[in-house]
C-alpha cells in the first residue's frame, strides 16, 4: 500500500454523540433545577393558604391571617358586610323642607351641627389615613420588589457560575480535538 493509514471516523462520531449527550443532560438538569424552585414556592404558598384557611375556619381571630405582603386575609362577604355595617353608622339625613318635623330647640341643633362635624372629621381622618397607608404600601412595594429582584439576580448568579467554566471546558475540548486533527492530516 502507500503507507496512509486511514482512521475510522467511529471515535470522533462516538466523542460527537457524547459531548453533545453531556450538553443535552445539563440543559435537562437545569430546566429540572427551575422547576424544582418553582414547586418549592408553590407549596410554600399552598402551606401558607392552608395555615391561613385552618385560622379563620376555626375561629382564630389571633391566628396569623395575613399573606405574604401583610393585608389581611378575610372572605368577601365579611369584608361587604363589615362596609354595609361601616356605612349605616356613618348615614345623616338632612331633614327636607316643609316636612312637618317639630323645629330643633338650638341646644339639640348645636349637638346635631357637632355630630355633622365630627362625622366630617372622622371621614376626612379615615381618607387621609387611606392615602397614607397607600402611599406607604406603594413605598413598600417599590422597595420589596427590588429587594425580591436581587435576591433572584443572586440566586441565579450562584446557579449559573458553573456555567462558563462547563463553555470553556467545551472549547477547550473541540480545540484540542481540532489540533488533534491537523497534527494527524499534516503527519499523515
Amino acid at each position: 500500500m502507500n503507507g496512509s493509514t486511514s482512521k475510522s471516523p467511529v471515535p470522533f462520531l462516538l466523542g460527537g454523540l457524547l459531548a453533545a449527550n453531556l450538553g443535552l443532560l445539563w440543559i435537562q438538569g437545569a430546566q429540572l433545577n427551575r422547576q424544582h424552585d418553582t414547586l418549592r414556592q408553590i407549596h410554600t404558598d399552598i402551606e401558607e393558604l392552608t395555615d391561613a384557611l385552618d385560622a379563620y375556619t376555626n375561629g382564630d381571630s389571633s391566628g396569623d391571617s395575613q399573606d405574604g405582603s401583610g393585608a389581611v386575609w378575610a372572605p368577601a362577604s365579611r369584608v361587604h358586610a363589615r362596609r354595609h355595617a361601616a356605612l349605616v353608622h356613618a348615614r345623616y339625613q338632612e331633614p327636607q323642607p316643609g316636612s312637618a318635623q317639630p323645629a330643633n330647640p338650638p341646644a339639640e341643633q348645636d349637638q346635631m351641627d357637632q355630630g355633622r362635624k365630627d362625622i366630617e372629621d372622622a371621614n376626612k381622618s379615615a381618607r387621609d389615613a387611606v392615602a397614607k397607608a397607600r402611599e406607604d404600601q406603594h413605598k413598600l412595594s417599590i422597595s420589596e420588589n427590588y429587594r425580591k429582584g436581587q435576591e433572584e439576580r443572586k440566586i441565579q448568579e450562584a446557579q449559573y457560575a458553573w456555567t462558563r467554566w462547563v463553555w470553556a471546558a467545551l472549547a477547550f475540548l473541540i480545540l484540542a480535538f481540532a489540533v488533534r486533527a491537523w497534527i494527524i492530516k499534516r503527519n499523515g
